[in-house]
Formats: structure tokens, C-alpha cells, sequence
């Protein structure tokens, strides 16, 4: 049986550009984050999804959208954002051209403002 070592590094990864080519950076991920207000979706069958919207602590303008299936999981990344806009939203692939991502975006920059 062998066995899997994994090698901590010292340089972070490198930033990766998104398709509207804004770059995506892993602090963006790590920065500690604010918990503002939440909002629900129905994706159908009467199932719903929540969505969390938070502030970035360390750079104040960034926010980002998380959502729950509520099956006890960590929320999943949806989108980084900026309010005021300043740059596009980025999209997790998954969400990027989605029906509802429109309306996502509209709600949770009325819960950042």
C-alpha cells in the first residue's frame, strides 16, 4: 500500500485568470470574512437554497456570495464581488451564465450596500 505525502509549499499559488479576465487570487479565499445577511432561492420541487452574502475583513469593498443545500456541509463559493462595483463579479464556473445568477447578484448587492 503506498502512501500519500502531501508537501507543504512557502509561495502561494499563483493567481489564475478568470474568462473576463479579472484575476482570482487564493487570498481572496483565505481573507477572514463578515457574515451580512442571507436571502433563500427556490430551484424547484420545493426545494430551496440559501444563499450567505459576506464582507471581506481585509479589503473592505470585496464581498463574496456562499451557498447551502442545507445538508450540514461548509457553504459552497459562488461569486466574489465588489460594492461599489468596481470590477465584474467573478463566477464559480458552475454559476457562471446561470438562469439565476442575475438575480443572485442583484440581491446580494442590496444586503452589501
Amino acid at each position: 500500500m503506498a502512501l500519500l505525502t502531501i508537501a507543504l509549499v512557502d509561495t502561494p499559488p499563483s493567481p489564475r485568470p478568470t474568462p473576463d479576465r479579472v484575476v482570482w487570487t487564493a487570498a481572496m479565499v483565505e481573507y477572514p470574512w463578515l457574515y451580512l445577511g442571507e436571502f433563500t432561492r427556490g430551484i424547484g420541487m420545493g426545494a430551496k437554497v440559501r444563499f450567505l452574502v459576506e464582507r471581506s475583513t481585509a479589503e473592505l469593498t470585496l464581498h463574496r456570495i456562499r451557498y447551502s443545500e442545507g445538508f450540514g456541509r461548509e457553504p459552497s463559493l459562488v461569486a466574489f464581488f465588489t460594492e461599489p462595483a468596481a470590477s465584474p463579479t467573478i463566477w464559480q464556473a458552475a454559476w457562471r451564465g446561470d438562469r439565476l445568477s442575475p438575480g443572485i447578484e442583484a440581491d446580494a448587492r442590496l444586503i452589501a450596500r
